[in-house]
């Protein structure tokens, strides 16, 4: 397995080499990397497609957590939001980041977390917590607009036609926003979602007719499904589902269609590795090979072509 670590103003990793006869671990650094104790930030990786070329791509002496990675459409930018949380500053002020694809120029929008381009990469659907809701901005981080005041986690479809999010209103819903007719519609008629919670980070089929998002089940159980958006509770079905060893918020649909990846706790390694999912097979989720050396991978993207992924890594 592969742990990834990273300390302030240095880059190191360590690999951990478990043999079968024999453990024994290889520490692999730079000629000035010695990692220090309490410094740990998150850390942007990119690697590509078949798991080679895996690189440390950003990490920021700032915002010491970073999540949700999200490619622009054309696939020179990534967007993601930063978190201050090492330095005295409270969990809700996160800002949106913005960087070139190879981890240069970075810009800060301001307040506001988990960004989604829109199609044409003008614009950002994101979540903001306080004012607390879904907004619209600029690329630019201007013209800020409040689409929704109980809405979470909105996510702009492929082809630049709705906003999705979940809201709490006559109990939990997912809304469907038309940014172009300024339209909203429930995906499940009000008061009849068949689960009492929908999670942020939901992600798009290419096609923009399906969605695949964390919810919780009436009875407490965390299930990752795929909505049909047009069939309302029809169109559910379970991707996967477990009682003690849930699933991440993030996942991202592979720009083909074929699969989506997710990062699940491995019962096996008692980890969470990356996983991928085929939505149109009644199967289980299975280690994903390119990936299956990296440990505790947190918020992931494909590349628009999908021939990189990014992901972020927790502090330890």
């Amino acid at each position: 397995m592969i742990h990834i670590f990273h300390a302030v103003g240095r880059t190191s990793f360590l690999l951990l080499v478990l043999c079968a006869n024999q453990s024994r671990s290889l520490l692999a650094e730079n000629e000035d990397a010695q990692p220090k104790k309490n410094t740990r930030h998150h850390v942007l990786w990119m690697m590509d497609a078949d798991g080679n070329n895996l690189k440390e791509l950003f990490t920021s002496p700032q915002y010491t957590s970073l999540g949700s990675p999200a490619f622009s459409p054309d696939g020179s930018k990534i967007a993601m939001d930063g978190w201050e949380s090492q330095n005295g500053k409270n969990g809700q002020q996160a800002h949106i980041l913005v960087i070139n694809a190879d981890g240069t120029g970075m810009k800060d929008l301001g307040d506001g977390a988990m960004p989604s381009w829109s199609a044409d990469g003008k614009r950002f659907a994101f979540s903001r917590y306080s004012p607390y809701g879904v907004w619209m901005m600029n690329a630019e981080g201007t013209k800020r607009k409040e689409i929704e005041k109980n809405g979470w986690g909105a996510q702009w479809s492929p082809d630049g036609k709705m906003i999705v999010y979940s809201v709490y209103i006559s109990g939990p819903n997912l809304m469907i926003y038309d940014p172009q007719e300024e339209t909203f519609r429930y995906i499940f008629p009000a008061g009849e979602a068949p689960f009492r919670q929908f999670y942020w980070n939901s992600c798009w089929s290419p096609d923009s007719k399906s969605i695949c998002t964390k919810a919780m089940t009436k009875k407490g159980k965390q299930e990752l499904i795929t909505i049909d958006i047009d069939r309302g509770v029809k169109g559910v079905k379970v991707q996967y589902n477990v009682e003690k060893k849930e699933p991440s918020e993030d996942s991202t649909w592979h720009p083909s269609g074929k699969f989506i990846l997710s990062t699940i706790h491995s019962p096996e390694e008692d980890i969470k590795q990356f996983y991928e999912i085929d939505p149109t097979q009644k199967q289980k989720p299975r280690v994903w090979k390119p990936g299956q050396k990296i440990e505790w991978p947190r918020d992931i993207c494909w590349s628009p072509d999908g021939k990189k992924i990014v992901f972020t890594t927790p502090e330890d």
